[in-house]
């Protein structure tokens, strides 16, 4: 039967719109496609654009720890260096020293420390 279905001749007025209506639905499919390939391109664009800019962000909060870190370290070991040369210089009254951390640190030792003041003035 199929030997007899491709002899037929189908007149043009008739196999003309047949063809155009099926090359519409191909382009058809193929702009849907091609609308889907870009929408995902877009995404993925977005996606990397959000991901560069968390990256970003996560770094220059990173980059601010270690400078607050950095300046506490540095500031415990200039405060531990204050404390040692105190020490090496024989117990100096606080306000000799420069640092108004002592005069709010001295508390009770403020009487001592007059006492001292008063030993070293009769020298």
């Amino acid at each position: 039967m199929r030997g007899m279905v491709r002899k037929i001749q189908v007149p043009e007025e008739i196999s003309r719109p047949i063809r155009d209506a099926e090359i519409a639905n191909q382009e058809l499919l193929r702009n849907q496609q091609e609308k889907l390939r870009a929408d995902g391109a877009a995404e993925k664009m977005e996606a990397e654009t959000k991901i560069n800019q968390r990256k970003q962000q996560i770094e220059a909060e990173t980059a601010k720890k270690v400078a607050e870190t950095q300046a506490q370290q540095r500031l415990a070991v200039a405060e531990i260096a204050l404390q040692t040369a105190r020490k090496s210089r024989g117990h100096p009254h606080p306000r000799q020293s420069g640092s108004g951390c002592d005069l709010l640190q001295e508390g009770s030792r403020g009487q001592r420390h007059q006492g001292h003041d008063r030993s070293l003035r009769r020298r």
